[in-house]
């Protein structure tokens, strides 16, 4: 821990459950905080210690879900740009030989810059929420 951690508490947590399911909880603030602890282990020997378990642990397959979802909006951002072209388009008629040209509007410049920040920030949130799925299973 660091000192700012420290210093707000975050540095010692202690959470007494009871059998009838009441919890007690106290942290770095709490004077004497660590004797309690301390007196606990030694004076009742059938308590059981856990570990602290990360909140991204405790997401467990969702952190996967959003992965997938993030991995599904990359695709549809790369179907978007590849079916929305900015290009021209040649008909051509049978009766006359006349060909007729049209232009198609399509994404512009912006926009592909756009959807290329967007397809980074899904990349990097899926690969975050990958590796926090890994580690949360590291806590299991």
């Amino acid at each position: 821990m660091n000192a700012l951690a420290t210093r707000l508490g975050n540095g010692y947590r202690i959470e007494i459950t009871l059998d009838d399911g009441t919890r007690l909880r106290t942290d770095g603030l709490a004077r004497h905080a660590s004797d309690l602890g301390r007196v606990l282990l030694l004076r009742c020997p059938h308590i059981a210690l856990k570990p602290r378990i990360p909140r991204y642990a405790r997401a467990g397959a969702w952190l996967l879900a959003g992965a997938a979802a993030c991995t599904t909006a990359i695709v549809a951002m790369i179907v978007h740009m590849a079916t929305h072209a900015t290009g021209e388009r040649h008909t051509h008629h049978l009766a006359g030989g006349l060909t007729e040209v049209t232009t198609e509007p399509g994404i512009g410049e912006t926009g592909i810059m756009i959807l290329t920040f967007a397809m980074m920030a899904c990349a990097i949130t899926a690969i975050a929420l990958v590796v926090a799925y890994v580690r949360g299973r590291a806590h299991r």
